[in-house]
């Protein structure tokens, strides 16, 4: 959000002095992960449930976050006046309410309980102060059409955490997804993607932010926290601030997978149909978090919006 307080900014003080990593490939800024064998067997091998691409380390488990806030009523209130305002005039949220009133304001309640959770010290499962990194197996997917990139990621982030779509084949699962959503050869409304994917869990549910409100530090702390509660979170990005799309420029969702605050980089499940942008990137978190800030009616779809 918008506004810092002092605890938020002691959490990253503490973040940024860790010096755990993970296992991303670090030795330039961006690096496409390429086992031609995982990746074609994925391509080929559609009627395998998802296909997991490789399971390398142990997701980390989430566990308590402390920070002692003051006059906590008052912050409470604080936020929601902060967070109302922020979508009043959004306009994914305005057709969210006019679609389902209910899911709308529900995911308005979540973004201030996690807000004053953080800001307050109140339990919760946010990811430990001592921790820098955070990632999920998700599956690599290419998308069915060339319009399918929100089904797609949402199919991936589903994976990732264990969920079952319907479908013998992936192809398949993207159909039962992109009907749900209402997708069409313009594309999917983000509300829609955050929707569909919470209709299978029970807990840790998704919300969107508009990119350009946030400030780096609270984008990596959301996609770091919503990582650590096995919830990837989605890029409603602008393709041109990708470092290897090389300048080409569209609207385009994508599964983010990993991060890590002491390499800068961030781990990205791209399910492009296009064979030159599809693939499993690591790439300089700066560059993700321009591909929503930068540019206008972009979003961060996210467990955590922080």
């Amino acid at each position: 959000m918008r506004k810092s307080y002092q605890s938020i900014i002691s959490l990253c003080l503490i973040l940024l002095m860790a010096s755990t990593s993970m296992a991303f490939a670090q030795t330039e800024n961006v690096s496409k992960i390429t086992n031609n064998d995982v990746l074609n067997s994925i391509k080929d091998a559609g009627d395998i449930e998802y296909n997991i691409t490789e399971v390398t380390d142990e997701a980390i488990a989430p566990v308590d976050s402390e920070i002692v806030g003051t006059d906590e009523d008052a912050i409470r209130t604080s936020i929601e006046e902060e967070v109302r305002a922020l979508y009043a005039n959004d306009p994914e949220f305005i057709m969210h309410m006019d679609y389902d009133p209910e899911s709308a304001e529900a995911m308005i309640q979540r973004i201030i309980d996690n807000l004053y959770e953080f800001r307050c010290g109140v339990d919760t499962d946010s990811i430990s102060p001592d921790e820098t990194y955070a990632w999920v197996v998700a599956p690599l997917i290419q998308q069915k059409e060339y319009y399918y990139c929100g089904p797609c990621s949402a199919l991936e982030a589903i994976a990732a955490w264990g969920g079952y779509v319907s479908g013998s084949t992936n192809d398949a699962k993207q159909v039962v997804l992109a009907e749900s959503m209402e997708t069409d050869p313009y594309g999917t409304d983000v509300y829609r993607v955050a929707g569909e994917m919470n209709k299978y869990l029970s807990s840790y549910y998704y919300a969107y932010v508009v990119g350009s409100s946030m400030s780096d530090f609270s984008f990596k702390l959301s996609v770091l926290n919503s990582l650590a509660v096995d919830r990837a979170p989605i890029l409603h990005a602008r393709t041109i601030a990708l470092p290897y799309y090389f300048g080409h420029d569209s609207g385009h969702y994508i599964c983010v997978s990993g991060i890590d605050l002491d390499t800068g980089l961030i781990r990205l499940v791209d399910c492009n149909d296009d064979d030159d942008y599809f693939g499993i990137w690591s790439i300089d978190r700066l560059y993700a978090f321009n591909a929503i800030h930068n540019y206008s009616e972009r979003y961060l779809i996210s467990a955590y919006i922080l």
